[in-house]
């Protein structure tokens, strides 16, 4: 349960706005899906929340 990657360009552009603006890492703060749920009791459920949990991590490590 994937999203799209992130394009490398979409990645420079948010880093050139936030140098522009002067936003670093400590001022912006990430929001995940509604949809995830790192405490579901069902397994299969539980499964796809961590997938789509690692996929937003990733992105956000992507973006700095």
């Amino acid at each position: 349960m994937e999203g799209c990657p992130l394009p490398a360009d979409v990645i420079d552009k948010f880093k050139s706005a936030c140098a522009q603006y002067g936003y670093g890492p400590g001022q912006i703060l990430p929001h995940d899906s509604y949809l995830i749920n790192l405490g579901h009791p069902v397994t299969e459920a539980l499964e796809k929340s961590r997938e789509a949990f690692l996929d937003e991590v990733q992105r956000c490590e992507q973006l700095g």
